[in-house]
């Protein structure tokens, strides 16, 4: 895919106000795109019955020793901040679709302490938060497409879905 921000970021001075003021003529803007053919498929599945999990890809890791959760998040944060298709949101003009590709976007990270739990319950625990998230839709007008995304602590042991 294109980075069409890039792109953009790219112009001179002089060749983005001539752009700013070409799609105001038109009455566009720089923040919105037309949804690629593919997009359309989703967003309209998604208008005929929204929050479907049917196209999320879950997948859940164990990692063990010990885990700076700073470290992890700001990880995942610069995976999101390099792929514009992680943010991007899907909004509604005068009727028809449109692609919204966020500057910045940030995934806070939630975190679920198991380790007062027996080591039985916490597997039990952390199967079903995995589960859970996998199950969860997301919304496309949110461009949080990662927002499922949890770890359960386990001591010396993490699982993050």
């Amino acid at each position: 895919m294109v980075d069409a921000g890039r792109n953009i970021a790219d112009l001179s001075p002089e060749k983005l106000e001539l752009l700013e003021m070409l799609l105001q003529e038109e009455g566009g803007d720089l923040n919105y795109c037309p949804l690629s053919y593919g997009q359309q498929r989703l967003w309209f599945l998604d208008q005929l019955e929204p929050g479907n999990p049917v196209y999320n890809i879950p997948g859940s890791v164990r990692l063990t020793g010990p885990l700076q959760l700073s470290a992890l998040q700001q990880s995942l944060n610069e995976v999101i901040r390099r792929h514009e298709a992680l943010r991007t949101r899907f909004v509604t003009l005068d009727g028809q679709p449109m692609q919204v590709i966020e500057a910045e976007l940030e995934l806070p990270l939630e975190v679920v302490d198991l380790s007062a739990m027996t080591v039985a319950e916490r597997e039990t625990e952390a199967l079903r938060l995995s589960d859970a998230a996998a199950r969860a839709g997301f919304d496309l007008t949110t461009g949080r497409c990662c927002e499922r995304l949890c770890c359960a602590f386990l001591p010396m042991n993490t699982c993050c879905c």
